[in-house]
């Protein structure tokens, strides 16, 4: 199975996510819920520009 970028960065935010949330890292479960918090903005950077987004590269 061939996953579009949005999806597999979706697939690897939320596997690295529940791995690390299942450890007792509380400074890496931080980063885990604010990664969580914050994936759609993540996916979004995976998004190619043919879709219309902006092209946000300096």
């Amino acid at each position: 199975m061939d996953l579009s970028m949005p999806d597999a960065a979706e697939k690897l935010i939320n596997n690295w996510v529940t791995g690390v949330l299942q450890t007792n890292l509380k400074p890496m479960k931080k980063v885990a819920r604010m990664l969580h918090s914050h994936r759609r903005a993540i996916e979004y950077l995976f998004t190619p520009a043919l879709t219309g987004r902006p092209d946000l590269s300096p």
